[in-house]
């Protein structure tokens, strides 16, 4: 089993059961409103894509004493600016 602390990149789809874009469409039934936890290596188009078309996001850095730990992804209601504007 890989140790997804070592991966260079962490893929939605082969490095979480249920798969990452299963688990945030679970809980879109729910709210619209979504802060999602994941690892730092994270790839942030998988994020952004996440979203929608037109739909919004924001991409936070979580750190530790000055290391970058991990990232929040927010959705819906949760984001101050839009998708968009991470892959500018």
């Amino acid at each position: 089993m890989n140790n997804m602390f070592s991966l260079f990149e962490f893929d939605l789809n082969t490095h979480l059961t249920p798969n990452g874009f299963d688990i945030f469409n679970a809980a879109k039934k729910i709210t619209s409103n979504i802060a999602y936890f994941l690892p730092r290596q994270t790839t942030v188009g998988q994020l952004v894509s996440l979203a929608g078309p037109g739909g919004s996001c924001e991409i936070e850095q979580n750190l530790l004493n000055t290391k970058i730990k991990a990232i929040t992804a927010y959705y819906g209601n949760l984001v101050t600016g839009r998708c968009d504007d991470v892959l500018k």
